[in-house]
Parts: C-alpha cells; structure tokens; sequence
C-alpha cells in the first residue's frame, strides 16, 4: 500500500512539474509558501527541511536570508530538477518521507517545513515520530496544508491522486500532541489553508516562554 502510494504521487508530480510554477496555481501556492515563512521569526545559523520541497519556492524564499543550512526532499525527480536550478545553495535530495532518519541524524534540524505536502504522505503516525528524531530539542515542526472542513477534506482526498488525507484544525492539533510536540499556533493561511507551529519538548515537561528562547539555537 505504501509503495503504491510513493509510485502515485511519483508519477503525479512528475507530470505537474512543468505547470507547476505558471498562472493561478502558481501564484496561489507562491503566496501560501512566503506566508508560511513569514510567520516563523528564523534564527540565523539554522539548519532548516523542506520536506516535500517540490520545485524549490520555499527553499528559494530562505536562501534570501542569512547564514541558513538548507535541504529539501522530494519524491519527484523533474520537481527537484527544477528546485536545484532555482536554488543554488540547498542540499536537495530525491528520497522518500520515510527514509529521512536514514539520511539525517538525531536531533539535528532546527526547522522543518511541510507546505501543501502532507496530505501526501503515507502513514502520517510514522512520519512524524521521524520528524520528531531528526529535529532539536526546541526546535520546530511547521505543517501548512489545505483544510477545507470535514466533509470537503474526504472528497478533496478522495478526488486528488495519492492523496491519504487532509486534517481539519484539532485534527492536527491531536495528531502534533500524540507525536510529542507541544502546539505552540495556529493560524489561517489564505482561505483553504491552516499552517500549524509544534514545539519539540523533553517528555511532559512544561516550557516557559523563557525558556523556549533560550533553548532554540
């Protein structure tokens, strides 16, 4: 079921990799991308993912700023052929969600973004007990996707190829907390779109605001 899933969403980015970035399609997952970033305060010396990083707009929007380490992956190879054109400084590599823990160690990026990708990935439990290895202790997992209500979440899965399922606000909200991370926000992102902000803690343990500051390097 799982590879199925891969070889679908293959095939179907690899054919939208041409269109991707032209008229309104473009412009509206443009705008989602630089709202999402723009929302995040990053800090300089960072190691930030782009999980699903497509033809490299997030990517492109972060290496505008300082002293960043970016990666982003892809299951697409004619995504990422277009991304490492437009992004000159990033490592981006074609693998799969599920294999991240393969590629990078524990505890090692600070950011993680997911933009209009997760509904995409199989077995959502287990990528993101992955995302909780890879990233830091204070670190943060940052998931913007299409949430259209309940009922219009099913058809819009049912309709979209390799689609396994869109979230609606405390959907989400369950799925961070059952993952270990503490909900730090949520906010509405265009019409369709909800970006949610998880925190990496220790266990049960409760943070101040204090301390969060001090603990994300």
């Amino acid at each position: 079921m799982m590879e199925n899933n891969i070889l679908i969403n293959k095939r179907f980015f690899d054919f939208l990799a041409p269109y991707y970035d032209k008229g309104i399609l473009g412009k509206f997952l443009s705008n989602i991308i630089y709202r999402t970033v723009v929302s995040v305060k990053i800090k300089n010396n960072s190691k930030i993912l782009d999980v699903g990083c497509g033809t490299g707009n997030l990517l492109y929007v972060l290496e505008r700023k300082k002293s960043l380490k970016l990666y982003g992956i892809d299951l697409s190879k004619k995504m990422i052929q277009i991304a490492r054109q437009k992004v000159k400084t990033a490592d981006i590599r074609e693998i799969s969600v599920t294999n991240l823990d393969k590629e990078f160690v524990k505890n090692y990026f600070n950011y993680i973004f997911i933009v209009d990708a997760f509904h995409h990935f199989p077995n959502h439990k287990r990528v993101m007990k992955i995302f909780y290895r890879i990233l830091k202790y204070g670190g943060r997992i940052i998931i913007t996707d299409f949430n259209f209500g309940i009922i219009l979440n099913k058809i819009f899965s049912a309709l979209e190829p390799g689609n396994t399922g869109n979230y609606t606000k405390e959907q989400i909200k369950k799925l961070f907390k059952e993952s270990g991370f503490m909900v730090e926000k949520q906010k509405k992102i265009g019409l369709f779109s909800l970006m949610t902000i998880g925190l990496k803690i220790k266990g049960k343990q409760i943070i101040t605001r204090h301390a969060i500051k001090k603990d994300i390097k």
